[in-house]
């Protein structure tokens, strides 16, 4: 009598080699992304202040880093690292508000291995500092943010939205392209809005 033995399961090659890639993948985006947990990097704001001057908008507040260890660290190994600022204005209305301005500004982060600072910049505005935190802060306190207007403003209801994110700038593209769905944010975004009339 012979023996029949069942025939080995195998998955048809291109399956195969779809798994095996993504699987591939998955493992690299867990060894590339920053972790995500309680005690993540987060921004923080504080004490916000309004000016309305004719025709220009200016922010003022305390902005800080909190659990930047991780953040830190990775400046310290080399990162750099981008803080974006969108501030916009709306119109508040019944139906649909409307965007009166907006505005991006960038600062930039990075560690410089020479002097063992940590450098700050936003245009030809430079200052560093050994702490990472007091450095954040008092540069942010030293440069408010500005929202030039079209024109001065009707009576009605406004809603002023800061939102703040910090992101990895020097991402290599072949990287940024393979991993188009992935976020490179080291900190926890902010958005801020207040609400007022005139």
């Amino acid at each position: 009598m012979l023996n029949r033995q069942t025939p080995p399961c195998r998955l048809p090659l291109p399956l195969a080699l779809g798994l095996l890639l993504v699987l591939l993948a998955g493992g690299l985006c867990f060894a590339v992304r920053p972790s995500v947990a309680a005690d993540s990097p987060r921004l923080e704001l504080d004490d916000v202040s309004m000016e309305l001057d004719n025709q220009l908008l200016r922010l003022r507040s305390s902005l800080s880093l909190e659990n930047s260890t991780p953040v830190r660290k990775q400046l310290q190994d080399g990162a750099q690292m981008g803080l974006t600022c969108t501030l916009s204005l709306e119109r508040v209305n019944t139906f649909h508000n409307s965007e009166v301005a907006s505005t991006t500004s960038l600062f930039m982060l990075r560690h410089d291995p020479l002097t063992r600072e940590f450098v700050m910049s936003s245009g030809e505005a430079k200052s560093q500092m050994r702490y990472l935190v007091p450095l954040i802060e008092q540069s942010w306190q030293e440069t408010p943010l500005e929202l030039p207007l079209p024109a001065p403003l009707e009576p009605g209801e406004y809603r002023l939205i800061l939102h703040l994110t910090l992101e990895l700038t020097d991402v290599p593209p072949w990287m940024a392209k393979t991993l188009f769905f992935w976020s490179w944010e080291v900190a926890t975004p902010l958005t801020y809005t207040q609400t007022f009339k005139i």
